[in-house]
């Protein structure tokens, strides 16, 4: 028997994604009384359950569709489940992202400690050469907008 749907929750759990991604519809965002905190609710068209609303997941939302909540209806969001950090314990997330982004790779397995590859090194530069000029827009070669100085006449310290 799967635990997890022998307690349902109206409040989405990793699980419930059963290791896909889910793109859905806002209906719409309310604040409510969440244990002792208040937080942001998602609310999704066509699904009883609802997102409540993490401060990763509530800035990741706000860089797809904007940082006031009321323009959020009836524009979409991509949620999948991955694993965080909780306590000192690797547990199971929603996350969200844009529709049609694929999600971030995973990191390669820990392969123990190993030397970096650092690879040739770094040409040395030569004095009085400039071995990348600048280039600016609009101008083919940096050049200096400063007039150049007229020739002095050589110093002569007995002069006066």
């Amino acid at each position: 028997m799967d635990m997890n749907a022998a307690f349902p929750s109206e409040n989405l759990k990793a699980a419930d994604l059963q290791g896909q991604e889910a793109t859905l519809t806002i209906e719409r965002v309310t604040i409510e009384t969440i244990g002792d905190d208040r937080r942001p609710v998602v609310h999704f068209q066509g699904m009883p359950q609802r997102l409540v609303l993490n401060k990763t997941n509530s800035n990741t939302i706000c860089e797809i569709h904007g940082a006031e909540s009321d323009y959020w209806t009836g524009r979409q969001i991509t949620l999948y489940s991955t694993f965080t950090d909780y306590q000192g314990k690797q547990v199971a997330c929603i996350r969200v992202k844009p529709v049609g982004v694929p999600a971030t790779a995973q990191a390669p397995a820990f392969q123990g400690v190993q030397q970096p590859n650092f690879g040739a090194p770094p040409p040395v530069p030569q004095p009085g050469l400039v071995q990348n000029p600048p280039q600016f827009a609009g101008t083919p070669q940096h050049q200096d907008p400063t007039p150049p100085l007229p020739e002095a006449a050589p110093f002569d310290p007995f002069d006066p």
